[in-house]
């Protein structure tokens, strides 16, 4: 069987939703990849962010859940 192609436009957006916070297993419901490719995205995505950034994104995550607690 051929391995399906994706666009990287379809790839960002469903980085972005991770990065939102919806989890891959979430996401696999509405699109198309296993959640295993969609992990793998995001994987490769956050090796190539510098490190400031990937402290920059925990950091809005950590805010995100406290303001959600609050």
């Amino acid at each position: 069987m051929r391995k399906k192609r994706y666009a990287d436009a379809f790839k960002k957006q469903l980085i972005a939703l991770v990065a939102q916070g919806q989890t891959p297993e979430q996401l696999v419901r509405e699109y198309e990849p296993t959640a295993q490719t969609i992990r793998n995205w995001v994987n490769a995505a956050q090796k190539l962010q510098p490190a400031s950034e990937l402290e920059k994104d925990r950091r809005i995550k950590e805010l995100e859940a406290e303001n959600a607690r609050l």
